[in-house]
């Protein structure tokens, strides 16, 4: 019998069997952020800031440019949410990336949500504001450092939130692509 057939033996071995896949993440300049479950009382006092963790040029590479005028944060909110505003040439709409304290499970006990097409980023989902707030369309994921969102809001009253969450997604999807492991 050759040596293939013997007990115990086998081909040339594998590389691959011993490396392990890296995790999803986003890989930004200032670190990796990587996708998964999180701890909310942890997170709080690492909360990611999309402001000052995507530097322009990332976000120039996803197709987005990050607005001169930013929302004022409180020192609450520093804790819990982190937003960072986007150029959109709607005058009725609001662009925004958000890092959120909150995980899936507490986000979605309050807010309604939407089913959306094609989501890249494993584990993405879609919500809208807890009712009565306004039209918007968040699509996000869970990371090791809170909730990452793109939220798009209108003053319009749009009524069917497909609109938002299309350009939410597509904005998700070509954030996650630009600086992914796969890119």
């Amino acid at each position: 019998m050759g040596v293939l057939g013997q007990t115990g033996a086998a081909g040339p071995a594998s590389s691959e069997a011993a490396v392990s896949p890296e995790p999803a993440a986003f890989h930004f300049d200032s670190g990796d952020l990587v996708i998964g479950p999180f701890d909310p009382e942890e997170v709080k006092h690492n909360l990611f800031d999309p402001c000052t963790e995507i530097s322009d040029a990332e976000f120039a590479a996803a197709g987005m440019v990050k607005s001169e005028v930013q929302p004022e944060q409180s020192a609450l909110n520093d804790r819990y949410i982190s937003t960072c505003a986007l150029d959109d040439d709607d005058d009725y709409g609001v662009v925004l990336v958000v890092a959120n304290a909150a995980d899936r499970n507490i986000i979605l006990s309050s807010s309604p949500s939407y089913t959306v097409s094609s989501l890249v980023p494993p584990g993405a989902f879609a919500f809208g504001a807890p009712s009565g707030l306004g039209d918007s369309c968040d699509v996000a994921v869970e990371t090791d450092r809170g909730t990452l969102s793109v939220s798009v809001g209108s003053a319009r009253m749009l009524n069917d939130p497909s609109t938002l969450c299309s350009q939410a997604e597509e904005l998700m999807n070509a954030l996650y692509e630009q600086h992914s492991v796969d890119h």
